[in-house]
């Protein structure tokens, strides 16, 4: 609770700088961000101490991602390993396969209720390796490419005369499947698929598989990379997102791409009445397309750079999207230090400061690649 209070006072005097920056308020922002931090480690040491969870020390801040990680890890290992004996025989009554027909019920505790609910989510990761198929059910368990029998021929568990909780070895006697005649495309394509099952004297076995790949271990990156919305690709995120950018840099890229940066015509647009003028200037308004290319103060820099890069500097989104990748602009940076800690810097200081992290930048290359290494020092320092 204190931390919260804590935040919500930090924020409050944000929106005051932002609004009327003065000195006192300057000093009041860096005395509440300092009280939050501190407040915040306490209470992370604390949740650390109490749950044991090796997110926290990363400084998660218990985002939907975060959540669902936890959920799917936590599930990976009550199915998946030595640990699921009890949840196995107390919640899915000592079959695993009832793990897709078990509901949350109000007898189970509110963990188990959360992790029932994933099971649509996990299901296209846990696979079933069929063995002799005492244990694999025809209808729920994911046995095959097509994945859950029941929604793909789209019928009800006992349209085809196959009981609910028929097994795979229940329907093979005598050498064939005992499932009715084909009389659709879809029940086609099961009989193909059963013509590719060979049962054998082997346990029918549960593994975790995404992508085609079996893994003995939980791997948050690949849950990452498939719980994270895919959307269509744009033209510049090669150019924004490259290997050897700096990642602060990249972000802030990102965010000046998007027009997400919280400039005073932004922060006029949400309502917080703060003069609009630019704050490096000082003469026009202030948005993202002046701050790059009609303030007088970042024109200079990026003249030098673009100059120190052997190219011809541009006035528009669309055309300076491709001179990116090999710029590296601290001009936010400066604007930040003018509002928040009232300094000032001319743009020949600016000017050495990007110099110096550039030629440093390409220094930390020559441990994996000198060539490019020396060729980029060559080429800046011509």
């Amino acid at each position: 609770m204190r931390v919260s209070e804590a935040n919500q006072l930090l924020q409050a005097v944000q929106v005051q700088v932002m609004q009327s920056p003065t000195p006192q308020l300057f000093e009041l922002e860096k005395q509440a961000l300092e009280r939050w931090n501190f407040l915040r480690v306490i209470e992370e040491s604390y949740f650390k101490k109490r749950s044991r969870v090796n997110w926290l020390k990363e400084g998660d801040q218990d985002t939907t991602y975060f959540y669902r990680i936890v959920q799917t890890r936590l599930r990976y290992y009550l199915l998946l390993s030595d640990r699921s004996a009890w949840f196995v025989e107390e919640v899915l009554q000592g079959n695993l396969s009832n793990l897709w027909t078990t509901t949350p019920n109000r007898r189970f505790s509110w963990q188990v209720n959360k992790l029932l609910k994933l099971s649509p989510l996990l299901y296209q990761w846990i696979k079933l390796r069929v063995g002799n198929g005492l244990s694999c059910r025809f209808w729920t368990d994911n046995w095959s490419e097509v994945g859950s029998m029941r929604q793909h021929l789209q019928l009800g568990s006992t349209s085809l005369g196959i009981p609910a909780q028929a097994t795979l070895a229940s329907l093979y006697t005598n050498g064939t499947w005992q499932i009715p005649p084909a009389r659709s495309e879809s029940q086609v394509e099961v009989h193909a698929i059963l013509t590719t099952i060979h049962l054998n004297e082997e346990e029918d076995t549960y593994v975790w598989e995404i992508e085609g790949r079996q893994s003995s271990r939980y791997s948050i990156g690949k849950v990452y990379y498939h719980l994270m919305q895919h959307g269509p690709s744009v033209p510049w995120h090669q150019t924004v997102w490259n290997k050897g950018g700096i990642p602060r840099q990249s972000f802030l890229s990102w965010l000046l791409v998007l027009d997400r940066c919280p400039t005073r015509d932004r922060l006029i647009g949400w309502g917080l009445g703060t003069s609009p003028l630019c704050l490096l200037c000082n003469v026009q308004p202030e948005s993202r397309n002046h701050l790059f290319f009609e303030c007088s103060y970042t024109w200079e820099i990026l003249s030098y750079l673009f100059q120190r890069c052997t190219q011809t500097p541009e006035r528009d989104w669309s055309r300076v999207l491709d001179q990116l990748q090999h710029l590296n602009r601290r001009s936010p940076l400066e604007r930040n230090f003018r509002l928040h800690r009232q300094t000032f810097r001319p743009p020949s200081s600016l000017i050495r400061q990007i110099d110096r992290q550039i030629k440093d930048r390409i220094l930390s290359l020559r441990t994996s690649n000198p060539a490019v290494s020396s060729i980029m020092m060559q080429r800046w320092l011509a």
